[in-house]
């Protein structure tokens, strides 16, 4: 059965933070943010709770010892942004672009990205305990090491991503494209559709340099 992801606990009446600016310290907790938010470029030590913020950009910015619990996140712009230290609970993504992200060391615990765009990002040495991606761009993304557990990956663009190391027991990939994924030894376990089988195949074998070679022996004699 696919886990259950809780999604975040954000209250309907929310206060509108005028003219926000983030520094080191900064706690927000029921707040609505939209558009530009100002501050330094890096932050330290902020915590957001049971807000919402959208069309916020934040590219380049950041932040050491980010804390999200109860935040959704909605057509905002965190391309090239780096995380350190961070923690995610009950937190959502919609519609965000996210390319080039680094994110390495993230805990995160109920996360769903839906319809995002995180090509490139770095998500290595990340926990994820019950999260999901979907239609989710993670070409060339880097989960090296990363440790998975009731994920699912849905409809996503996983092609050149860098699985090695990763623990990936039990997350769900259908619908996925795994072309050219580094590591695919690291998909042992996981859950597939029946039309996903020869896809997921080629990358599986060449991991484990298993080679099909129908003319090992030669051409038949038919042929000579």
């Amino acid at each position: 059965m696919p886990p259950e992801i809780n999604g975040p606990r954000v209250d309907e009446d929310l206060a509108a933070l005028a003219d926000p600016v983030l520094a080191d310290g900064s706690e927000w907790s029921g707040v609505e943010v939209t558009g530009d938010i100002g501050g330094s470029q890096d932050v330290a030590y902020v915590e957001l709770s049971s807000s919402r913020l959208a069309s916020v950009r934040l590219t380049g910015r950041r932040f050491d010892h980010l804390r999200l619990v109860d935040v959704l996140i909605e057509d905002s712009e965190l391309s090239g942004a780096t995380l350190t230290g961070a923690h995610f609970t009950r937190v959502e993504f919609r519609r965000c672009r996210m390319s080039g992200l680094v994110a390495s060391t993230l805990k995160a615990r109920h996360v769903r990205f839906t319809e995002c765009r995180a090509d490139g990002a770095t998500f290595r040495m990340t926990r994820w305990d019950s999260a999901e991606f979907l239609h989710v761009d993670l070409r060339d993304a880097d989960f090296h090491a990363a440790t998975f557990s009731g994920v699912r990956l849905l409809s996503c663009d996983l092609t050149g991503a860098d699985l090695s190391q990763a623990t990936m027991a039990g997350t769900a990939l259908h619908g996925s494209t795994v072309d050219n994924v580094r590591g695919a030894d690291s998909l042992r376990g996981v859950v597939i559709g029946s039309d996903q089988v020869v896809p997921i195949a080629f990358p599986v074998f060449a991991a484990m340099g298993i080679v099909v070679d129908d003319d090992y022996f030669g051409p038949p004699a038919s042929a000579l």
